[in-house]
């Protein structure tokens, strides 16, 4: 799985062939772009359309990595069906959400009574895979095909990281260029107190093996979203066998025992609280062309830490777990599943018979408790207050959004260490989508909910799952943790 180490040079000298190859896709005049796809096929194209400026020269680019209904009404409202390409996105190409938004689409445009609705989908798939099949089969408008010994999250220097580059409007060669740059800055031949890559990873290793388990990452405004591709980086590579990096992507500079801390600053956008202490480390971007060479040098860190620690960094050994038990979950239903506690608005299940105040009491200060929330992105508010709500327990507290996580940090959740507690939240669901009028997407997003509480349960980890039963639910909710935690 090491092909990622030459792909930013081996890109710059094909780039000129898939310019040209994005150049006859954008002839046709799409006015929107809609990536679907999940973890590493879809966190780098998502940081790119945040992290750059947008270019309204090319279609809107929007990123679909979710099969809550709401979400993907959301989108189908921002576009304009008959004049959208849908990139499916997928290294192994039998991920579900990608391929499920594939049919979904290919219904709509349908529906829609679009001539020749294929050519609407361009795949960014690995050789031989179904998706590739599909495509060549089908007749995609493009296929274009990864490497397979790049693993997901190593990849945004490949194609799937360029090709929505591309269709963004953005200047990826000079991207290019300056990761190549990166990228023999940390070869081989460099002596390490010279090597970028293996001092940050030799930081992130060192600090880990001392008890600081924990990396604190505090990111300039303009660059945030660079943050969380470095957690699924960093927990998806980091957290197995019991061990791991838990990252934290964070405002509040607080200095602890079992913290690291990096700062990620853009030149003109200094980070105030950065601190210099020996569990710090500061990382300067000159500017946001800078980006893909960060990325290249945070996949030479993590890989060192791996070393360090003694972990392989590229496979993710609990990761199918959750996805075998959704699979089960949706065709078994939730009846084989008994609340623990029901009250008027919260149904709460829990792995050990906790109630909601018991399971808050025992949460360390050097543990780290994570929100796992299966709700839609409106309610960014409320997550925002519960996360504030938890933090008079002194751990930290991530936030994390499935089924995103579950291809990602999600590997870190069941294969890290037993410092660990979990809330899993899901809600009603006010509308539903179904394909061939037979799969529901609401009840296999439920479902993903519901497969990994009990693949968290299965690891004995610390879990509650709380199912909001009404709007007025939510607010029970965050009034209730407060009263525990104050």
């Amino acid at each position: 799985m090491m092909d990622w180490l030459f792909e930013p040079q081996s890109m710059l000298e094909n780039l000129d062939n898939l310019i040209i190859k994005i150049k006859e896709v954008l002839a046709h005049n799409f006015s929107h772009v809609v990536l679907l796809g999940m973890g590493g096929s879809s966190l780098a194209p998502y940081v790119f359309n945040e992290v750059f400026e947008k270019n309204s020269n090319y279609p809107k680019f929007f990123v679909l990595d979710s099969i809550h209904p709401h979400e993907i009404l959301t989108i189908q409202a921002q576009i304009d069906i008959k004049n959208t390409l849908f990139i499916v996105s997928s290294k192994s190409g039998s991920s579900l959400e990608p391929n499920v938004l594939y049919n979904y689409f290919l219904e709509e445009l349908e529906k829609a009574q679009v001539f020749d609705s294929y050519k609407h989908f361009l795949a960014i798939t690995d050789p031989v895979t179904s998706l590739e099949q599909e495509s060549v089969e089908k007749g995609f408008l493009l296929s274009v095909f990864g490497k397979p010994n790049i693993g997901g999250r190593f990849s945004a220097c490949s194609v799937f990281g360029v090709v929505p580059l591309l269709l963004m409007g953005h200047d990826a060669k000079t991207l290019l260029q300056h990761a190549v740059t990166m990228a023999n800055e940390c070869a081989p031949s460099v002596l390490p107190k010279d090597n970028p890559g293996f001092l940050l990873g030799t930081f992130l290793g060192t600090n880990a093996k001392l008890g600081r388990d924990k990396l604190k990452i505090y990111v300039s405004k303009s660059l945030k979203p660079f943050g969380m591709w470095l957690e699924q980086l960093i927990a998806e590579s980091l957290g197995k066998q019991g061990l791991g990096i838990v990252p934290v992507v964070s405002d509040d500079f607080i200095e602890k025992s079992d913290v690291m801390h990096c700062f990620i600053e853009l030149h003109g956008e200094k980070i105030s609280n950065a601190h210099d202490t020996n569990s710090s480390i500061v990382l300067n971007l000159q500017n946001k062309q800078e980006l893909m060479a960060h990325m290249f040098l945070w996949q030479i860190a993590v890989s060192v830490a791996g070393a360090i620690l003694k972990i392989n960094p590229f496979d993710q050994p609990d990761v199918e777990l959750s996805k075998i038990l959704a699979k089960k979950a949706l065709s078994d239903g939730q009846d084989n599943l008994k609340a623990n506690f029901i009250e008027d608005n919260l149904k709460i299940y829990s792995n050990n018979n906790l109630n909601l105040q018991e399971f808050i009491k025992q949460i360390k200060s050097s543990d780290y408790c994570a929100l796992l929330s299966f709700l839609h992105e409106d309610n960014k508010e409320f997550l925002l207050d519960l996360k504030k709500s938890l933090k008079n327990t002194k751990a930290e507290v991530l936030c994390q959004t499935g089924p995103r996580y579950l291809h990602s940090t999600g590997q870190l959740f069941k294969g890290g260490g037993n410092n660990s507690h979990f809330i899993l939240l899901t809600s009603l669901y006010e509308q539903d989508l179904a394909l061939n009028n037979k799969f529901s997407f609401a009840k296999a997003h439920f479902s993903q909910a519901m497969g990994d509480f009990m693949a968290l349960s299965q690891k004995g980890k610390n879990i509650v799952w709380i199912d909001v039963l009404s709007n007025q639910g939510f607010a029970d909710l965050i009034y209730r943790i407060k009263n525990i935690c104050d």
